[in-house]
């Protein structure tokens, strides 16, 4: 009747204002005057906004209508009953594609349920059918990304035919490959020859005492999480110019009280980059101008220190699972309130409790999805602030809408979603630097928010390239302070960069914003990670998985702290989750390749670094795991070849250059005659003398070196060497006594230090 037709009208008003009760309050009422299925799908409807899906399941039972199918299988699909939510949908076997309710948003519901259900190819075929019947559906070219898929082929999405230079604000201030980038502009280099990481979840070991220890490390690091000194994952930071952990930072909270600190809050962070190259909008895409010739090389700033190269806790990060130091990206010019994240204070950060009162008790808003249920704009997301610009651009606009048409508005827009598909696309095939390349042509307009930034760091993170991601990250703060999405990210890029202040710093800021966000609790267990308290840690990362099955980074980090703990049953059933979750997760393949390697497993071991880097060939610590891998199951030509390309992706690098000294060193024992023996020592001899200029400090590398100068036969500066080695680690010296007793002894063989 018109007066129900009225009463519904009225519901939906509220619902569009969240007054959630009133709505259903009327529609129960509606319902039971009348009760038909329509009626009864906008009662679902409104408990599906409150989020009360096994009630909106119940009450849709037996829907028939396509509206109330559609409803239904997205019930299903938040319960996990993946096969009746496909039913829901499809209706007969014999129901042709063409049916299924709602187009193009049935279609990318269709392929969200059989992705769930792990059935890839199926959810590839829908997604590519809702894109075909709605180009400008962004949700699904997202979803392909994920998947690895190219999305080209979308009317929407456009490649681009030739590679783009970066502008000139990508590479001012670049620092020297050599070095990390520390406050004040100082560089310092940090080496540890046991493993780089990819930190996924592990921090770097407290010392390394001995090359086997070094070797070890190198072994079961992540290369995601882990810091650089472990080539572990993600996780790593890069170590000063020793393999001993630094010393503590201002103590943090532990999980049941606040922080003891009292001063003020930290500075603003970085200002602002210059705007980026004017782009002027053509009538069939979007064009940028770009200084020709401008080319980033892809110099490392990777620090050596106990672990691999940081694969550790990023990547997606071998991190997402190690961290490593990579070439810095300048930080740019400019003014106004952003915050330098390498100018927070090296003291003790004010007396806040790191889960204040004031942090939000329930988040206010649903995470986002196919359902569009959310009430509130959520924590995480975006908030656009209108400027005078916007206000003009509005009051100019508003009269030409209605005569222009929503297609001639979609045009607009189009190019800058091709530009946007463009970068995801590559982003997620792990081609950084193409997808940096993509979002500089962007307008600065749309590069100067939150989720663009999020996508640069998020390139820089999964090359290694960790001081350039901070700076990316920093900057995403800046445009949008309330996202949480991304933050997991930058914390582990701080994990791997030891920067103990601005983790705890974060951890409080981000505790603050939305504490029902599996980003959040990401932040605050690395938080405690870095200060080895691996309990707490792991308690905050298991809070980010129920608060969300299917975050796959929690997983990972969980792995990287039970490697931590030497719980390996449990780190290995926690990297298989994460690969269920996502199996194009690479950090988790190297968390299970670590743990294989600790286990002296090598040829495992080499399965799993391969499966990392099938997935993510542009990070240089995962070939240097694999070229470690390779020289311990006696493949030395492999593991040079590994290593060259690790070294190529981080030229400077010193754990690669150890790495492959080592393997110059097993090929000259086994040398065919003594030329080919000397040669392979000299080049060894080479190689070591790189590293010890980046770290001059470290006892293992004059061990090394000792070692390789006595087998050429010179005993002068051999012993000098093993001299420096005992100087600089008096505590451990039983192998360097040993070496400088059998100095005169042609039978000595060196041993791990």
């Amino acid at each position: 009747s018109k007066g129900g037709q009225g009463i519904m009208e009225r519901v939906r008003y509220y619902l569009d204002n969240f007054h959630h009760n009133t709505a259903l309050a009327l529609a129960r009422v509606l319902f039971q005057d009348h009760p038909s299925e329509e009626r009864l799908a906008l009662l679902a409807e409104v408990h599906m906004r409150k989020r009360e899906f096994r009630t909106a399941y119940d009450l849709l039972k037996g829907a028939a209508l396509p509206d109330s199918r559609y409803l239904k299988a997205l019930c299903c699909l938040h319960l996990g009953l993946f096969p009746e939510a496909e039913t829901a949908l499809l209706g007969h076997p014999s129901m042709q594609v063409g049916e299924v309710p709602r187009g193009a948003c049935g279609l990318h519901l269709l392929g969200m349920i059989c992705q769930r259900a792990n059935r890839r190819q199926r959810a590839v075929s829908y997604f590519r059918q809702a894109l075909a019947l709605d180009p400008y559906m962004f949700e699904s070219l997202v979803a392909l990304c994920d998947l690895g898929e190219d999305p080209a082929g979308s009317e929407v999405h456009a490649d681009f035919a030739a590679p783009l230079p970066l502008p000139k604000r990508e590479i001012q201030g670049h620092q020297s490959a050599g070095g990390l980038l520390h406050p004040g502009g100082a560089t310092t280099s940090s080496f540890a020859p046991t493993s780089m990481s990819f930190r996924s979840g592990g921090p770097p070991s407290a010392r390394n005492d001995s090359l086997a220890a070094l070797q070890s490390h190198m072994a079961h690091r992540r290369p995601f999480d882990t810091p650089l000194h472990d080539l572990e994952p993600d996780r790593a930071p890069p170590k000063a110019l020793n393999f001993d952990t630094p010393s503590p930072s201002p103590s943090l909270a532990t999980p049941s009280g606040p922080t003891a600190s009292g001063s003020a809050a930290p500075p603003p962070l970085m200002p602002p980059p210059p705007p980026p190259p004017s782009s002027s909008k053509g009538s069939g895409g979007l064009s940028a101008s770009i200084p020709p010739g401008v080319s980033r090389t892809l110099a490392s700033a990777d620090s050596f220190s106990g672990t691999p190269i940081g694969l550790g806790r990023g990547v997606g990060p071998v991190g997402s699972v190690p961290r490593a130091g990579g070439w810095v990206a300048p930080a740019p010019p400019g003014a106004g309130d952003s915050r330098d994240v390498d100018s927070l204070p090296r003291a003790a950060l004010p007396g806040r409790q790191l889960f204040s009162r004031s942090a939000n008790e329930k988040s206010t808003g649903g995470p986002s999805g196919p359902d569009g249920l959310a009430q509130t704009p959520h924590a995480g997301q975006d908030v656009d602030k209108p400027d005078a610009r916007d206000t003009q651009d509005g009051a100019r606009d508003g009269g030409v809408l209605g005569a222009i048409g929503v297609e001639a508005q979609l045009e607009r827009v189009r190019p800058v979603l091709a530009v946007l598909g463009t970068a995801y696309g590559l982003l997620c095939r792990h081609r950084g630097e193409e997808a940096l390349r993509a979002l500089h042509t962007l307008p600065v307009e749309h590069f100067e928010t939150g989720w663009v930034q999020h996508w640069r760091g998020r390139a820089y993170f999964e090359m290694a390239d960790y001081p350039a991601a901070l700076q990316a990250f920093a900057l995403m703060r800046q445009y949008a302070p309330h996202r949480v999405e991304g933050l997991e990210l930058y914390s582990t890029a701080l994990w791997q960069l030891h920067q103990k202040v601005q983790l705890c710093y974060l951890a409080q800021e981000a505790s603050e914003l939305d504490r029902q966000s599996p980003e959040v609790w990401c932040v605050v267990g690395n938080c405690f990670s870095l200060q080895k308290d691996h309990d707490a840690a792991l308690r905050f990362f298991k809070r980010s998985t129920q608060l969300s099955p299917n975050f796959t980074y929690a997983y990972t980090l969980c792995g990287h702290e039970y490697v931590a703990n030497e719980d390996f049953e449990k780190a290995i059933d926690n990297f298989r989750r994460a690969l269920q979750s996502d199996p194009r997760h690479y950090n988790a393949w190297y968390g299970l390749g670590s743990i294989y390697l600790r286990q002296e497993k090598f040829s495992l071991a080499e399965y799993h670094y391969r499966r990392a880097l099938a997935i993510n060939p542009q990070n240089p610590v995962l070939y240097c795991q694999l070229g470690n891998v390779l020289h311990k199951n006696g493949k030395f030509d492999e593991a040079l070849s590994m290593l060259k390309s690790a070294a190529d992706k981080a030229p400077t690098n010193p754990q690669v250059r150890y790495t492959r000294a080592e393997v110059l060193d097993s090929l000259a024992a086994m040398a065919a005659d003594e030329w080919e023996q000397r040669m392979r020592l000299e080049e060894a001899l080479i190689e070591l003398e790189a590293v010890r200029s980046a770290v001059p400090k470290e006892a293992q590398i004059h061990f090394k070196l000792g070692a390789i100068c006595k087998k050429l036969g010179r005993k002068d500066e051999a012993l000098k060497h093993f001299t420096y080695a005992y100087d600089l680690d008096p505590k451990d010296n039983n192998q360097v006594k040993s070496a400088l007793e059998r100095l005169d002894q042609p039978d000595f063989e060196d041993e791990s230090f």
